[in-house]
């Protein structure tokens, strides 16, 4: 038996009804004892991940440890591991989107030194790969890889052809390798057969054997279909979930984000919530959104602060508020204006302990008649209209109504 960690959706066409190789993930491997082979694999792009700002570590990198002590404990030697392509390292999540992404090809001394590393227990500190686009001939297959090995010595299992550059290697009692060795079975089977790991008790069936139904074979493949066909389902379930938390964490990143990032965002809820329309909306380095609304204006800040709201962010609407009177004033228009701060004050601190806005500057935006919206508060109005618990009519007359600083 054959056990492969990764991406089981990945593989499932490629392997469908192979009784002698059992999917797992990183996070739920089983005993390698358990199996004659343990296959580790990095060819999936979304491994190469790191939601904060660096690029010394990936997501997964706990998984990666637990799985390296599960290899120090183990008795079998028949470990692979698939080294990655040449993907794009990306890190720095915010909303939906990482912000920065290298080349891992640029970066190889952190793959195998602080990366892979934890994933083998290799202390060496050392790099061992080189980036070489090569083909390498396995039985009747070619296949390409990214990188090939710098290392000395006899330890190739497999060279690339006709450059003879190592592809394949045996690296502290491990198998190291860039090849996309698991395209399919037959593939697997025959890269297995070449580095002689294959062992007797693996058979590889020729298709007219696996055509062949005998005992319960029917009623198996059958509650297999059913299972492969829930499986499907569940994944498209997840996949859908996934999008949606990716959505709402869009929405939720008015809670740490400024400047325009946190301006964008809130724009899209004002545009849901009030009925509107900013994309024209042209940004003069004065207020941050001004919406017509039959007989009123919202004009407003978009701000994004480390400290709690100021009086300074107050005046500057104020201004901003004022000048638009008067320009109403000269074109005899009698819409009413209301200015609004949009704030997502001392955002680099966990909500549960943000301090209050001081009763000052309460008591400042009552007097100007503006209406301070903290961000944790506007995400409470677009949950209660997503719900359909209030309509674009009712927040408006919220918008109209309120001063001070608005809670729900």
């Amino acid at each position: 038996m054959i056990q492969i960690l990764g991406f089981s959706s990945l593989y499932d066409q490629s392997f469908k009804n192979c009784n002698d190789i059992k999917f797992t993930t990183f996070e739920r491997p089983y005993s390698f004892d358990d199996y004659n082979i343990n296959i580790i694999d990095l060819q999936w792009d979304n491994i190469w991940r790191n939601d904060n700002n660096t690029y010394e570590t990936i997501n997964i990198e706990s998984d990666f440890r637990s799985i390296s002590r599960i290899i120090s404990n183990s008795k079998t030697k028949n470990i692979i591991v698939i080294l990655p392509k040449n993907y794009k390292f990306k890190s720095l999540l915010s909303g939906a989107q990482y912000h920065y992404n290298i080349d891992l090809k640029n970066m190889l001394k952190i793959i195998t030194t602080s990366i892979v590393a934890k994933l083998i227990n290799d202390t060496t500190e050392k790099n061992y790969l080189h980036y070489e686009l090569t083909k390498t001939s396995i039985g009747k297959c070619t296949l390409d890889a990214d990188f090939c090995f710098t290392t000395t010595g006899n330890d190739a299992l497999t060279v690339s052809s006709p450059s003879n550059k190592k592809t394949t290697i045996k690296y502290n009692n491990i198998i190291l390798t860039t090849l996309d060795i698991l395209q399919d079975y037959q593939t697997l089977i025959d890269f297995l057969k070449h580095i002689k790991l294959l062992k007797d008790d693996i058979i590889e069936y020729p298709e007219w054997f696996k055509n062949t139904n005998c005992l319960d074979d029917t009623q198996q493949k059958l509650k297999l279909e059913e299972i492969n066909r829930t499986l499907e389902k569940k994944n498209q379930e997840k996949e859908t979930i996934i999008k949606k938390l990716d959505e709402n964490n869009y929405y939720k990143s008015i809670l740490l984000t400024n400047g325009d990032k946190l301006v964008s965002t809130v724009h899209n809820i004002l545009e849901q919530i009030l009925d509107c329309d900013l994309s024209d909306f042209i940004d003069n380095k004065k207020e941050d959104f001004l919406i017509e609304k039959e007989n009123v204006t919202f004009i407003g800040e978009i701000k994004g602060v480390s400290t709690n709201v100021k009086s300074s962010n107050l005046s500057q609407l104020d201004v901003h508020y004022q000048k638009h009177l008067e320009s109403l004033n000269d074109e005899k228009t009698k819409n009413k204006v209301k200015a609004l701060l949009i704030i997502n004050h001392q955002r680099d601190i966990p909500l549960i302990d943000r301090k209050p806005i001081d009763v000052e500057q309460i008591n400042l935006a009552k007097r100007n008649g503006s209406l301070i919206i903290e961000t944790t508060e506007l995400l409470k109005l677009y949950e209660l209209f997503l719900n359909k618990k209030l309509t674009s009519e009712n927040c408006i007359n919220i918008f109209i109504k309120e001063v001070g600083v608005f809670k729900l």
